[in-house]
């Protein structure tokens, strides 16, 4: 058991180290395009919602916080729904198992967020001061999102393997999950008495997590323990999913 999944784990940053090739072929700054968007997205959106919401500076920076956390649940999301038909030959050749493919997807995304952290690195010199302490604390708080992100890269990798139209239904949830998450926003411009949709939507804890350690350096632990909580759940529906359907996922190519 130990050994196949250390051979699926190689086979997984085999995978994502080429899928990267693949996409950034003939490309002169390769991955690092991930970076320039991210950069642009700051500060271009950055001055004029911080004149729409009245915002100081620091808006700036908790923007480009919570965009460097959305952009890695999104990019594996919208990835996930797409992992098994990308490496489909493999699985006409050899049963490589279920993992590789969401591992694959989890490792691709780690890899561009780690190009990212270029331009974070950047927006916090400009705007901030200890960018190089800020940039540190980025780098396990992405490793700790991975830990949550997983299991449902796992669950919507097999459910769209087996269901196509999944991939059409995902990319509309997360145009709507992203205008309901405090993601452009904070949850201070709400009044209390209307936070409650707020405070149920996981994403406001993962930005909360993002933003209090990294620009305040304070640990928020009601959301620390919320997001473990959910990962545990998911975790064990991802298990009990992954009993269900390991020797029936091979006929749904």
């Amino acid at each position: 058991m130990f050994k196949k999944i250390i051979n699926s784990i190689k086979i997984s940053i085999w995978l994502a180290i080429v899928e990267i090739k693949a996409r950034y072929l003939r490309s002169i700054i390769g991955p690092f395009w991930s970076a320039i968007i991210l950069f642009v997205m700051v500060i271009v959106i950055g001055p004029i919602y911080s004149l729409i919401f009245n915002q100081t500076s620091d808006y700036i920076l908790n923007l480009a916080v919570g965009l460097f956390a959305w952009q890695f649940i999104l990019n594996n999301l919208t990835d996930a729904s797409f992992s098994f038909q990308k490496i489909e030959n493999l699985y006409q050749n050899k049963n490589i198992g279920l993992f590789v493919p969401s591992l694959k997807t989890l490792i691709s995304n780690l890899i561009l967020s780690g190009h990212q952290l270029v331009s974070m690195f950047i927006i916090f010199f400009i705007w901030s001061n200890d960018s190089l302490i800020k940039i540190i604390i980025l780098m396990p708080l992405i490793f700790f999102l991975s830990v949550f992100v997983y299991p449902i890269i796992f669950i919507v990798s097999l459910i769209s393997l087996r269901y196509r139209d999944i991939q059409s239904a995902m990319n509309s949830a997360l145009f709507m999950i992203f205008f309901l998450s405090p993601i452009i926003w904070s949850v201070e411009m709400i009044p209390e008495s209307k936070r409650f949709f707020v405070n149920y939507n996981p994403i406001t804890h993962i930005i909360n997590i993002f933003r209090e350690l990294v620009l305040n350096l304070r640990i928020d632990f009601l959301s620390i323990l919320i997001i473990l909580f959910i990962s545990a759940v998911l975790y064990i529906f991802s298990f009990l999913f992954y009993k269900k359907v390991k020797h029936k996922f091979i006929f749904w190519f």
